[in-house]
């Protein structure tokens, strides 16, 4: 009866063993699935108002379309930024590759729930602010588009990599106006006004192909200015790329009641505001005179 005993619970042992293998190579080919997605910005990767390319929390939305009879496999999926170019789902609800079938990837940033593959557009002002910074709308404060297609992936590939070659890329352009007073008489601190006409204004955002275009033209750009300083002070700020007339764009800027006018000129006359281009013109006062000088660098 002992042996019997022993016999009995030796087999136990060995069956709960073989049962936990089996939950552990189940629990490893459902992770063998999972798409494990990672991302990177392109160039400097330094938007208008943070200093890094991904915050903890950023937000990104995921298509992926499969063979002409699947279409698209994954439909705006939302993921966000863990940190060292990872991306993880929200609720776990991960992207699950189950055939051999390869899968094109494409994703883009600021994360925006109401979109679909077939409804992917979203429409923008720069003229809108929300608490002093460019917004998409009242919740989603960034006008900094980005994109990215490229990589493929299935059950054998899961490695889902939106860097090097298809690297997030900055599909909005952008221009920073540092203005310099050498005139007592003019303190910056004052400024109470600052707009840029002939411009652009109001746009769209193709989410599937990563295309921005402008639907008005003509317009006048409203930038919101703040500053106790009264010698330098500079502010930046999101456009559409667009052809510029002339080369030139028209600035007016009031400052203690008077108001300015200065043409800021592209860089080496160019006719064209370029996606993830940061346009630089530096706007000097002195007690006669307003100069501008112009240069570029990438986002």
């Amino acid at each position: 009866m002992k042996t019997s005993k022993y016999i009995l619970m030796a087999a136990a042992v060995l069956f709960m063993a073989a049962c936990s293998r089996d939950d552990d190579f189940s629990e490893e080919n459902e992770k063998e699935n999972v798409a494990i997605i990672s991302g990177t910005i392109s160039d400097h990767a330094t938007r208008v108002t943070e200093a890094s390319a991904w915050e903890l929390g950023d937000q990104i939305g995921i298509y992926a379309e499969g063979s002409a009879d699947e279409g698209y496999t994954v439909e705006n999926r939302p993921y966000y930024y863990t940190g060292n170019s990872a991306f993880e789902a929200y609720n776990e609800n991960d992207i699950k590759m189950e055939n051999d079938a390869l899968w094109t990837f494409s994703a883009y940033y600021p994360y925006i729930s109401s979109l679909s593959s077939t409804t992917p557009i979203v429409s923008f002002d720069t003229n809108k602010y929300v608490d002093g910074v460019q917004a998409l709308t009242d919740d989603i404060k960034s006008l900094d588009f980005l994109y990215a297609t490229g990589p493929k992936g299935n059950r054998l590939n899961t490695n889902i990599s939106f860097s090097g070659d298809y690297a997030f890329k900055h599909k909005m352009s952008k221009i920073t106006l540092t203005f310099n007073s050498e005139s007592s008489t003019i303190a910056l601190s004052s400024m109470t006004s600052l707009s840029i006409s002939g411009i652009s204004t109001a746009g769209t955002f193709n989410t599937l192909t990563g295309e921005v275009t402008a639907s008005n033209s003509d317009a006048t750009l409203t930038i919101p200015v703040s500053t106790t300083e009264t010698s330098t002070y500079a502010v930046s700020f999101f456009v559409i790329p667009q052809t510029i007339e002339y080369s030139f764009l028209d600035l007016k800027v009031t400052i203690g009641g008077v108001q300015y006018g200065a043409s800021l000129f592209l860089p080496n006359c160019a006719e064209e505001l370029e996606a993830g281009t940061n346009y630089l013109f530096t706007v000097s006062f002195d007690a006669t005179n307003v100069s501008v000088d112009s240069s570029e660098e990438s986002i």
